[in-house]
């Protein structure tokens, strides 16, 4: 079953550290894991919710609710930089298998618009999904947090 609606909160256009060549890299929202390092600690929570702008000295709504048409319209804008540079789209977060369903139908249709695909993760997944997700991806980054297992649980809750 493919979900076409899920919550991201940034589309990053030009990013050159998410993967090979020019890409726009998609964060979703939501991540099994509350590892105290996280660099993108308003991934965390499943929904769109209201955090502190301390630039701003106000709060705003941090995620929103995308279909996967929205996503890949906004992806296909930058396909001439991706085909001129090797790059393409990134999917990071959060943890993007937080948002199975919906991960898989972006990378799905990206494949079908001939566009290069690379995932961020933790791997914090069923072997099955894993497997399922990766048909659709060119390119993984995986996050280690740590190999001891019971340290693992410490560190990420």
């Amino acid at each position: 079953m493919e979900i076409s609606k899920g919550i991201i909160f940034n589309i990053q256009h030009f990013s050159i550290h998410d993967g090979p060549g020019i890409r726009t890299t998609v964060f979703l929202k939501g991540c099994p894991l509350r590892c105290p390092w996280c660099s993108n600690p308003e991934s965390q929570r499943m929904k769109p919710e209201k955090m502190k702008d301390a630039q701003r000295e106000k709060f705003t709504l941090v995620g929103e609710e995308k279909t996967v048409e929205e996503i890949i319209t906004e992806v296909l804008k930058d396909k001439e930089f991706y085909e001129e540079s090797g790059g393409g789209l990134t999917l990071s977060g959060g943890e993007i298998f937080a948002q199975f369903e919906f991960a898989k139908a972006i990378l799905k249709s990206a494949k079908e618009h001939h566009i290069h695909t690379a995932i961020e993760t933790t791997a914090f997944v069923d072997h099955e999904k894993f497997i399922d997700l990766i048909q659709y991806v060119d390119f993984i980054y995986t996050d280690l947090k740590h190999y001891n297992s019971i340290k693992h649980k410490k560190v990420t809750g």
